[in-house]
């Protein structure tokens, strides 16, 4: 028998909390680690007999907690999202916009500068309400609002409806009354003809995302660390569900990501960090239970992070909002070719006041901290995703 290897990974939504579906539907998910098990622990006797000998142990409490190192992309981490912030909003994307030609030659293959910085546009979008209609032929700039047309009709100002090639869709996540608990499976196994299958599996059940934290810049790849915790499990020779829904990955990167300070791009930050907490209570153990978790309610959500940058103009507005206790909103946006994305907007946080130390070889970098909380704002994170996945993609 060859040496078994973790094979793959199942999550899904349970109807009833630690309770397995009526019908078995999971996600097949990528993830790069996950340190999530299950143990009980074996307690030490305090009981005297038999002279100072040792004397039989005694079983305690189950547990069944860990992380899981999980890629950014546009489609699968929506499934993560839910599980930490909660069910999604989900709408199709209609966009109608006003453009202007940027060097006025009217030509050909010229730039589009979109009033709306907030569309973006696919290679194949359909150009509509113009003099010659056309298609979007390829994208220059799928952050900030440019784009390359084949339109030679266009003018300034000329109103435009942009009919994706393939419909977007927008889901949104905020916080709301408490987190769905999940099923989540591991599986183990061999390589198989190049191909590695799955012969035994762990099944958790019962478990909710705790914490989810992520550093934003930098060269390595770009990933979130999410803490779960669960309260049983079962061992099987079967997969639960051995025809999981499976998501192509579009993964998002470091380089593709923009910081915003109050809506304006803040333009000299290294990196970004993020944690969000759910703050579960763990310690829920009822008589009866067979020593597994009864229950996991959410308690109040944390969130709070730190950038990372060099002293200048755009720092010093940050200090100004710390020395003057004004609140700010966060944004941290990942675009993708495709006019898929994922944006994160903390609308309101406010920033810790700090010094600035200089450093040995003269450079002044800072590292201020921020406290994000709802104030008038919907929810104190609000996740928008846009992918081509329709509404019922998560559920």
């Amino acid at each position: 028998m060859g040496i078994k290897r973790g094979t793959g990974l199942q999550i899904g939504f349970e109807e009833t909390f630690n309770t397995d579906q009526t019908t078995p539907k999971t996600y097949s998910v990528p993830f790069n680690d996950i340190s999530l098990t299950f143990s009980q622990t074996l307690n030490t006797s305090a009981t005297i007999a038999n002279g100072r000998d040792a004397q039989e142990p005694f079983m305690g409490n189950k547990d069944a907690t860990g992380s899981a190192t999980i890629p950014l992309d546009t489609r699968n981490f929506g499934l993560w999202l839910k599980a930490v912030i909660g069910e999604p909003t989900s709408t199709v994307i209609t966009r109608e916009v006003v453009g202007t030609i940027s060097d006025g030659s009217g030509a050909a293959g010229t730039q589009l500068v979109l009033a709306d910085p907030s569309v973006i546009l696919g290679v194949g979008d359909a150009i509509t309400g113009v003099t010659t209609p056309t298609a979007v032929t390829a994208v220059t700039n799928t952050a900030l609002g440019q784009y390359v047309v084949a339109d030679s009709q266009l003018v300034t100002n000329d109103t435009m409806t942009i009919t994706p090639a393939v419909p977007l869709y927008q889901h949104v996540f905020q916080v709301g009354c408490g987190v769905p608990s999940m099923i989540v499976q591991k599986a183990f196994g061999e390589c198989v003809g190049n191909v590695m299958t799955g012969s035994e599996f762990e099944r958790y059940n019962g478990v909710k995302a705790n914490n989810i934290s992520f550093e934003v810049g930098g060269d390595g790849e770009l990933t979130a660390s999410v803490d779960l915790v669960g309260c049983k499990i079962t061992e099987s020779d079967t997969s639960y569900d051995p025809a999981p829904i499976a998501y192509e990955s579009l993964k998002l990167q470091n380089f593709k990501a923009t910081l915003k300070v109050d809506g304006v791009v803040y333009p000299s930050s290294q990196t970004v960090s993020v944690q969000f907490g759910n703050n579960l209570e763990t310690d829920l153990y009822f008589i009866g239970g067979e020593g597994a978790r009864g229950a996991l309610p959410e308690g109040t959500v944390t969130l709070s992070g730190s950038i990372s940058c060099v002293y200048d103009d755009a720092q010093k507005t940050l200090q100004t909002a710390a020395k003057t206790q004004t609140p700010v909103s966060i944004e941290i946006i990942f675009a993708t070719s495709q006019g898929q994305y994922l944006s994160l907007l903390m609308p309101n946080a406010l920033i810790q006041l700090t010094g600035k130390p200089i450093e040995a070889n003269g450079q002044v970098s800072v590292q201020p901290e921020f406290t994000a909380y709802r104030g008038g704002a919907a929810s104190s994170m609000i996740a928008t995703l846009v992918n081509d996945l329709t509404g019922g993609a998560y559920a």
